[in-house]
């Protein structure tokens, strides 16, 4: 019969207090990770995060052609500013706005006009123990005397003491008349129309200063230019 040694090997016993210290620490450790993932503030993809931090030596862009946002490479070119509109370019816009507005109409052409820009210095009527057969305007010496209105010209040229007179016939039969110029620049038969330059004012024949005689005819007689005038619009 063999004899139980005295020695007995036995195997370490464990402290049972490191292992569930160990995996608690593991936890521990896991659980602040995703704290810290769920908590950080995405970054915007058209920001971007630069993968590998350049040197400390003031590199710019051109240093780093590229750069990794999320693990997608993107030029540096597309995180550029755009670059601001020129003026031109900016103003652009209103000038075509203002190009596309409706032009105003024009304005319809009178058919009668006063013929000399001066004031009425006398009437028609007896002046003077005679008859004054029409209104003198008090134009200045070369002011430009234009027609009453479309017509013809049926006379131009030296006339007692009208001096120089030019005669225009209109529709409907009238004549205009117009003494004392100092220059006549029509002749007998031109179209003239309302408005048109036909002699410059002077002093020519019976006359006592420069001032533009003007009377208005029938088939064989004077009328009153004054409310004839008027009647037509025009401001005398």
């Amino acid at each position: 019969m063999r004899r139980r040694s005295l020695f007995v090997r036995r195997a370490p016993r464990s402290t049972g207090i490191l292992g569930p210290l160990a995996v608690a620490l593991a936890l521990a450790v896991v659980g602040a990770q995703l704290d810290e993932n769920a908590t950080r503030p995405a970054v915007p993809a058209s920001a971007g995060t630069v993968a590998a931090a350049a040197p400390a030596r003031g590199l710019g862009v051109a240093d780093f052609p590229e750069r990794v946002v999320r693990g997608t490479t993107v030029p540096s070119s597309a995180l550029a500013p755009a670059p601001k509109a020129a003026p031109a370019a900016r103003r652009a816009p209103a000038r075509a706005s203002r190009s596309t507005r409706p032009a105003r109409p024009a304005a319809p052409r009178k058919a009668w006009v006063r013929s000399c820009r001066g004031p009425l210095t006398s009437y028609y009527g007896m002046r003077w123990g005679k008859m004054h057969k029409g209104l003198d305007f008090g134009c200045s010496y070369g002011s430009p005397i234009v027609a009453a209105s479309s017509g013809t010209v049926t006379f131009a040229g030296p006339q007692g003491g009208y001096g120089r007179l030019v005669l225009i016939r209109h529709d409907g039969g009238w004549i205009t008349a117009y003494g004392h110029m100092s220059r006549m620049i029509v002749r007998v038969g031109q179209k003239v129309t309302a408005g048109q330059v036909i002699a410059y004012v002077g002093s020519a024949g019976h006359s006592t200063g420069p001032h533009l005689h003007f009377e208005v005819r029938t088939g064989g007689g004077w009328i009153n230019p004054l409310p004839f005038l008027r009647a037509r619009g025009v401001l005398v």
